[in-house]
C-alpha cells in the first residue's frame, strides 16, 4: 500500500476510533501522521515508506479491524468492482463468440470479438433511449444487433453480427456479386476487396474399386453437415483454368448454381475461394443443392425447418431481398445487413431489414484466437 493511501486510511481510522484509545496513544498516532506528511510534501521517498509502515503498525495495535469491518470492505470492493463492469459492458463495450460461418473470412466460428456499445451512442438500461446523442451507422461497418421484433429471423432473440450494406432510404441491389446503391457502384474499403472467401474443399468421392467422381464440398465448419463419410481429401492437387476446377486432366463437378460464379484455387491448391467479399444472388425457382442439417434445410439461399418428427417443411420466406434482377428499398430507420459469406449467411435476404433501435454496438477488433488478432474492416 503507497504511504498516501495509508496516510489518508489512518486519518480516517483516527476520527472514526480514536476515542476509543488512550491519550498517549492517539499523541503518538497523531504524531506518526506529521512524520509522513512532512516526508510526503519533502517527497522523501525512503522516509515516508518508514513512517508509513510504523503508523500501519500502530494503528493495527491500537484500532485493529473487526471481522465483521473486513468482510464489510470486501463486499463493497467486490460491488463497486461489478458495478463497474457492469456500466462498462452496458455503456461502452461488451465481448461476444462468432458462432457461425456467415461471416466468413472476415471472422470464423470460434472467433471472440469486443463491441463499442458507444460508437452509436449509449443507452438508458432496458430503453431504447440515448441521452448523449445518436451516431448513425455507416457501410461496411460490422454491427451486432438483437433480433427482437424481426419476424423469422430466429425463433428467439439472439444476437447476430452482419455488416452494413443498405441504408435507411436506399434502393439495393446485386448485380454479379456487387451492391448497387440507387443505381451506383458501392465501392468497397481495401481490406474487403483483398479478403477471400473460403467457399469449398474439392474432394474424392470414391465410387468404385478404379473410378473417382471429383466434386466441390463445403468445407468443415462453414456449417453442421460435415462432407459423407467416403469422400477423402485430394492427394493431387486441384487447378483453376479455362474457366474451371481440374484435378490432373478430370474437371472438377460444380453445382449449378456455382457454374456462373467468379472461382479461384487457394495457395494449398485445394481450397476453392471466391476473389473479395461477395453477395451473392440467384434466380428465383433456380435448382439448388440441398443440404440437410437436424431440423433445417438450407436450399442455397433459401431456408426452410423441418417440423419434427415429419417430413413437412415450414417455408421461412417471403425472400425479401436477393434475387437477380430484383431491387429493394430500405424502409426509413432501418438498415440491410448481410453476411460476407453471403451464400451461407441467413441474413436481410431471408427476414427483412433491422431497426436502428436493434443495434447494439460495432465491431472494434478480435481479441482471441491471438493468431487473429485485429481490426476487422
Amino acid at each position: 500500500m503507497k504511504p498516501k493511501h495509508i496516510l489518508k486510511e489512518s486519518k480516517k481510522r483516527l476520527a472514526k476510533k480514536g476515542h476509543l484509545i488512550g491519550e498517549n496513544d492517539r499523541k503518538k498516532i497523531e504524531q506518526l501522521i506529521e512524520e509522513l506528511q512532512d516526508a510526503i510534501s519533502k517527497r522523501a521517498k525512503a522516509q515516508a515508506k518508514k513512517s508509513a509502515y510504523s503508523l500501519r503498525k500502530k494503528i493495527s495495535e491500537t484500532m485493529p479491524k473487526k471481522i465483521h469491518e473486513i468482510i464489510l470492505e470486501y463486499v463493497v470492493s467486490l460491488g463497486l468492482a461489478v458495478l463497474i463492469a457492469l456500466l462498462i459492458r452496458h455503456f461502452l463495450i461488451e465481448p461476444f463468440k462468432i458462432p457461425t460461418g456467415s461471416m466468413i473470412p472476415t471472422f470464423i466460428p470460434g472467433d471472440y470479438i469486443v463491441v463499442s456499445k458507444a460508437r452509436y451512442g449509449p443507452r438508458i438500461p432496458f430503453t431504447n433511449i440515448r441521452p448523449f446523442g445518436s451516431w448513425k451507422p455507416n457501410r461496411w461497418d460490422i454491427v451486432v444487433f438483437t433480433t427482437k421484433g424481426i419476424d423469422k429471423a430466429s425463433q428467439f432473440p439472439r444476437n447476430f453480427v452482419k455488416r452494413v450494406v443498405g441504408l435507411p432510404g436506399e434502393e439495393i441491389e446485386i448485380i454479379d456479386g456487387e451492391i448497387y446503391v440507387n443505381g451506383v457502384l458501392a465501392e468497397k474499403n481495401e481490406r474487403m476487396l483483398k479478403e477471400k472467401i473460403p467457399f469449398g474443399v474439392v474432394q474424392r468421392n470414391h465410387r468404385s474399386l478404379h473410378e473417382y467422381e471429383y466434386i466441390l464440398k463445403e468445407p468443415p465448419g462453414q456449417s453442421n453437415d460435415q462432407p459423407d463419410g467416403n469422400y477423402e481429401a485430394l492427394p493431387e492437387k486441384a487447378v483453376f483454368r479455362d474457366g474451371g476446377i481440374f484435378v490432373g486432366d478430370k474437371k472438377v463437378y460444380l453445382p449449378e448454381e456455382l457454374q456462373s460464379v467468379p472461382l479461384s484455387i487457394g495457395e494449398d491448391g485445394m481450397t476453392v475461394s471466391i476473389e473479395g467479399v461477395y453477395y451473392f444472388n440467384t434466380m428465383e425457382n433456380q435448382p439448388c443443392t440441398i443440404e440437410t442439417w437436424d431440423y433445417r434445410i438450407n436450399l442455397f439461399d433459401f431456408h426452410f425447418w423441418r417440423i419434427p418428427n415429419t417430413r413437412d417443411l415450414v417455408d421461412k420466406r417471403p425472400q425479401v431481398f436477393g434475387f437477380l434482377n430484383k431491387k429493394y428499398t430500405v424502409p426509413e430507420g432501418h438498415y440491410l445487413m448481410l453476411g460476407d459469406n453471403s451464400p451461407r449467411s441467413y441474413d436481410s435476404r431471408g427476414w427483412g431489414p433491422v431497426p436502428y433501435e436493434n443495434i447494439k454496438g460495432k465491431v472494434l477488433f478480435k481479441w482471441w484466437p491471438p493468431r487473429r488478432w485485429g481490426v476487422p474492416r
